[in-house]
Formats: C-alpha cells, structure tokens, sequence
C-alpha cells in the first residue's frame, strides 16, 4: 500500500474510533445532570486531594526520567535540574495540548536551545516513546492476565479473553527485550541511525515506564467517589486500554476515550455522574494543575536562552 493509501487507511480508523467514542458518550451526556457532578465533586476531602497531588509528582518525576534515560544512551549530557525541567515542560504539554506540540515541538525547541542536535533529540524521542509503551503494555498486559474482571464488568467476555489479551499486550514487550538481545545494528528512523540498546537497559525501561503507569491509576482510585467497589486492579486496566485506544484517536490526553471507557466497563457499578466527576478531577490534578506549573517553568527557561554550554555531548 502506498503511503497515500497508509495515511487515508489510518484515517478512517481514527474517524471510526472518534464516532464509536462519540455514540458511547451520548446517551449518558443527555441524561446527565451537572448538579450531580457537582455534588460528588465537593464531596473529596482535601486529603484525598493532597495525596493525588503527591502522586501526580512522582509520576512526572517518573515521565521525565525517561528523557534522563534516553539522553545517556543518546550520549547527551546536561546538568540534572535542567534535563528534568526539559523533560517536565514537554510532557506536561503533551499530555494537555497534544503529541505534536509537546514530545516533538517543545522538547526539539528547548534540547536545540540547551545545544543538543537534532539527531540526538529525535533519539531522546524515539527511545522515551519506546520506553512509555514497554512499560504501558506490561502493566496492562500483567493486570488483564492476573485480574480479568475489569473485561467481564465492561464487555461481559471470559476471563479467557482477557488473559488472551494480556498475552497479546506483552506480546511485543517480550519481542523487544529478545531483539536487544539478538540484535547489535543500528536501527536507522527516518534517516537517523539509534543505537540499540542493550537487554539491562530496555529492562530499566520497562521498569521506570511500569511504575509510572502502575502510578496513574492509583491517583484515578484515590479520587474515586464514595460508594465506589471496584477495585484498583481495574482502574489500571480501564486507564491501560483507553490509553491504546487512544493511539487511534489523536486527542489530548485521550479526551473522551478515557470517559468512554471508564462509563463502558464501571456503569454499572457506579453511576455516570460519578464516574465523570471522578475524571474531572483526576484531569483537574493530573494535567491542569501540572500544566500551570510548566508554564512558569518554561518561561524560566525561555528567559535562560541558550546557555553557555561548552557541548551536551558526552565525550566518550
């Protein structure tokens, strides 16, 4: 097929998801009553608000360290606190205004102005990328072997099934750490030649993105109403298959996926209004809160320029 046909191919897919995620969200948006949403949303404690603020840090302390990884194997090296706010700003906007803006836009702008080379960014990219999902996938996979209920809830499938679809999402995690075994070349993207890593530094990998998405839902539990039942094993695998739906669907921080696929799998535990109001604030912690703290950060390092930087390459 030719990359023409690829690219209308890919986007009727992306259209097909957008109308599925549309008709799944319209009868419960109809029904809805905002004073509901409301009600359950003044009824978090500032507890529960704090400890989801705790969390929200140490996940982007988590995301950022994956730009941390990728710069030593891209033989980058800049001092720690501005590797981090590099890191920090971009994924803050990625997850709010989209990938364009944010993993490539922003993080090619402000790695170019701290010196790195384009080469080296785009390797910074393609090796968090490659990190984010290898830990996605394993946390999903491992969550839909060893807890299928989340499947049977939303969809009324086997327990089967879901452990089919654990083993599919492990799939290409196990193909990855095989090929950093086997394989010693270059890959080369776009013209640019990566090195490949090797096995104890995809395993770092796959550790550092695990803890991250093992993280993300625990702060989707901890702003759950009250009343809720289900159980922290299922948030992870909601959050873990709206995050692959969200591959299809190109919206900042897969909104109205997220929704559809938590009101699909937990309506019936828990009423619609509950449900959005728990992801208003997990939005509202998660992405809103750290996003007016990257702001200021990237300011700070617009006003900072292009430092005084003999090289960010590290001399081997």
């Amino acid at each position: 097929m030719s990359g023409r046909g690829w690219g209308m191919a890919r986007a009727a897919v992306t259209l097909a998801f957008f109308v599925a995620v549309a008709w799944l969200l319209r009868d419960e948006l109809r029904t809805l009553d905002p004073h509901e949403i409301f009600a359950v949303l003044s009824d978090f404690s500032p507890v529960r608000i704090a400890m989801a603020l705790l969390l929200t840090s140490l996940c982007y302390a988590l995301v950022a360290s994956y730009d941390r990884l990728a710069s030593r194997q891209a033989s980058v090296r800049l001092p720690c606190a501005l590797g981090y706010a590099i890191a920090f700003v971009s994924y803050a906007l990625n997850f709010n205004v989209g990938a364009m803006v944010g993993a490539v836009g922003f993080r090619y702008r402000l790695y170019s102005q701290a010196g790195v080379d384009a080469g080296r960014i785009g390797a910074i990219l393609a090796c968090s990328i490659v990190t984010n999902w290898s830990g996605c996938l394993t946390v999903l996979g491992a969550m839909l072997i060893a807890d299928p209920s989340a499947i049977e809830l939303g969809w009324d499938l086997p327990a089967a099934t879901s452990r089919l679809l654990g083993l599919a999402a492990l799939a290409p995690v196990a193909a990855y750490l095989i090929a950093t075994r086997l394989r010693r070349a270059p890959i080369r993207v776009r013209g640019v030649s990566l090195a490949m890593p090797d096995t104890r530094f995809a395993l770092a990998q796959i550790a550092l993105a695990s803890a991250y998405w093992l993280i993300v839902p625990l702060i989707i539990y901890v702003l759950r109403p009250p009343g809720a039942t289900f159980g922290y094993s299922q948030v992870a695998v909601a959050y873990g298959l709206a995050a692959v739906a969200g591959i299809a669907i190109r919206l900042p921080a897969g909104l109205g996926v997220v929704e559809a696929v938590f009101l699909e799998i937990f309506r019936s535990q828990l009423g619609g209004a509950a449900i959005l109001a728990m992801l208003i604030a997990w939005r509202a912690v998660f992405l809103v809160a750290p996003l007016a703290v990257a702001a200021i950060v990237l300011i700070v390092l617009e006003l900072r320029g292009r430092p005084p930087l003999k090289s960010a390459v590290a001399r081997r």
